[in-house]
């Protein structure tokens, strides 16, 4: 990357003020074009800008005479006049979009022959303002516009405007049209690079400053990110204020601002807007979005999941950040997504789309097909799910240990021991034969019709109590663990309970899914929850048996997981220890108690980078 990257076509040879001349712009024109550099220091902005004598002609009242010559004295008047205009049409404002008060600085004005000037020679003549702009500390941002209109007519105007930070070789390039502000970033902690940086520094101070806005480096464009997942498509949009005012009617008191209560009332209109401009298919059937927040930010708000302050926000260079989801009712198949949203100047529209199976990047553009290509919608983006679907279920822990047990009659029991007694009783007193006989017979009788009833189970006293292995215990609590945090890839709540309770005893199972949603729950992104990418099993040690057949473990996990909005993923890692007792519940082994000991957490945020190959 040259080190010339950042800087428009006007600054490459306007990178020091005064050091350009009118030359390089002299051909006829139909609208008024001003050539302009702005240098900004750590206290004010000078503006010196290009005026040919043409725009005298264009937005002050002075005639030719008959020959078609503009007298001297005329061009001087307007040229005077011409300091105030300037002074109230270039405009810079604040990060909070307050307008900065612009100074007259210092005219070096037009040469005009003492003759007067043809209406053919004006573009011939240039004159160079200069404005300046003061301000209390170092700015972050910088608001430009310009309203370089004649009140009556309308005349179009473009500024084209370079921007230099003091101590800065790099540079920022604008044109700028009246509605259509910019706004440039200035860095006053980083260190200038020196003429002889190499690519590679300079690809590093470019990856550095993409890292600081998170990626959202361009304040006056759309951004568009699509997000395919098995349970829904996520578009989330974000559009500056003065896009979106050339588009339709926002209603405001201040045209400059949006109060807070005028932006609840833009509120129905954006996404009215949104979901007549944006259709969405899943597998061919056109789906009804979900709007889950549309959000008002200015300049200084970086991560826009973050929930916004509600503050009055500047028409120009405010934002509105929005999220609709479009839910499946199974995994899709193929997914289209139309942009039809281009506002005047806007013909193309940079998007990033994160798939299961691949990111990649696509243009919408304002041109819907091509002659060569009747079939190929430019405004339409088209997947097709190029993996097939994965069945996913969450299956209970065996618990298959049986306990040897013996059965036995009691009225099979009571019998035989009658018998005994009653021969025994016969014998002694020295009954008949016949009478032994007949009690011997009559017990036997009862003890076998009575051998199906009263059934009684004991477990053998002699056998050795049941015990898990330490080996065992380890995998047995390592799936039940792992299984609580599978279960939240499914999306229905009540199937997300259903999974836990075939790894926690209905008395934990309440605790355990709301402190595993707690955890995925990320306050600072709006409250969204977090997709759970990873469950480790660090370590446990069975401690000792317990009642039921059971034991009790300590053990160490991590959880990791990602929540992703507008190309930036934030990713957090969360790693408990607890003290669980596990027991076999309906024939399956289930956490039936739970005790955190130790929870420590960490997160970072880094950029959605593309594919290698996309």
């Amino acid at each position: 990357m040259s080190k010339h990257s950042h800087i428009h076509p006007v600054l490459l040879g306007l990178l020091i003020l005064g050091s350009y001349t009118p030359a390089a712009f002299s051909s006829d024109h139909p609208i008024s074009i001003v050539n302009a550099v702005a240098y900004v220091t750590r206290q004010s902005v000078l503006i010196r800008a290009e005026v040919l004598a043409e725009d005298l002609t264009l937005f002050h009242p002075i005639d030719p005479d008959d020959m078609d010559i503009y007298s001297v004295d005329q061009l001087k008047w307007a040229m005077n006049q011409h300091k105030d205009f300037l002074t109230k049409k270039l405009i810079v404002r604040d990060a909070d979009g307050e307008k900065i008060p612009a100074k007259f600085h210092n005219l070096e004005p037009f040469e005009f022959p003492g003759i007067g000037v043809p209406a053919g020679d004006l573009m011939k003549y240039p004159a160079y303002y200069e404005l300046e702009y003061f301000f209390d500390e170092p700015p972050e941002f910088l608001t430009f516009e310009q309203n370089i209109i004649d009140d009556l007519t309308l005349l179009p105007s473009e500024v084209k405007l370079g921007v230099k930070q003091s101590g800065n070789e790099t540079g920022q390039g604008f044109v700028l049209t009246p509605g259509s502000p910019e706004t440039a970033r200035f860095d006053w902690n980083q260190p200038p690079l020196s003429d002889e940086a190499s690519d590679e520094e300079w690809l590093k101070l470019r990856t550095q400053q993409e890292n600081d806005v998170l990626g959202i480096t361009s304040y006056s464009s759309p951004y568009s990110f699509i997000y395919i997942t098995p349970h829904e498509v996520r578009h989330e949009v974000l559009v500056p204020l003065a896009i979106l005012a050339r588009t339709f009617p926002i209603e405001r008191q201040n045209i400059s601002f949006l109060e807070v209560q005028e932006q609840d009332n833009a509120r129905p209109h954006i996404e009215a807007f949104l979901k007549d401009n944006n259709p969405v298919k899943i597998d061919g059937v056109i789906v009804q979005p979900i709007f889950d927040r549309i959000d008002f930010y200015g300049l200084r708000l970086k991560d826009f999941a973050m929930q916004s302050e509600r503050k009055r926000i500047s028409m120009a260079n405010g934002r509105v950040g929005v999220i609709m989801r479009y839910p499946a009712k199974t995994p899709p198949r193929t997914v289209s997504v139309v942009w039809d949203l281009f506002p005047p100047q806007i013909r193309k529209v940079e998007a990033v789309i994160v798939a299961p199976d691949k990111v990649e990047k696509f243009q919408f553009t304002k041109i819907k097909k091509l002659k060569s290509d009747e079939d190929n919608n430019l405004n339409e983006f088209v997947w097709h799910n190029s993996k097939d679907a994965e069945d996913f279920t969450i299956a209970k822990i065996p618990f298959d240990y049986q306990r040897k047990r013996y059965s036995f009659s009691v009225m099979t029991v009571t019998a035989g021991l009658l018998l005994i007694f009653s021969a025994v009783v016969l014998y002694l007193s020295r009954s008949s034969a016949k009478l032994q006989l007949g009690s011997l017979v009559i017990w036997i009788l009862v003890g076998s019709l009575g051998w199906n009833f009263t059934i009684i189970k004991v477990d053998d006293p002699f056998e050795p109590q049941f015990s898990v292995s330490g080996e065992e215990a380890d995998r047995i609590v390592s799936s039940l663990v792992t299984n609580v945090y599978r279960a939240f890839d499914y999306n229905d709540e009540s199937e997300i309970y259903d999974a836990i309770a075939q790894s926690a005893d209905g008395k934990l199972l309440k605790e355990i899914y709301l402190s595993v949603q707690k955890t995925r729950q990320m306050q600072q992104q709006g409250g969204a929850l977090t997709e759970i990418n990873r469950v480790e099993f660090l370590d446990g040690q069975k401690k000792k048996d317990a009642d039921s057949n059971g034991f009790d473990y300590q053990c160490t996990w991590v959880v990791n997981g990602t929540v992703e909005h507008w190309g930036h993923i934030h990713e957090r890692t969360n790693q408990f220890t607890a003290d669980l007792t596990i027991e076999p519940v309906d024939k399956a082994w289930r956490i039936v108690r739970r005790e955190i000991v130790d929870a420590q957490q960490s997160s970072k945020t880094e950029l959605r980078r593309l594919d290698p190959k996309g």
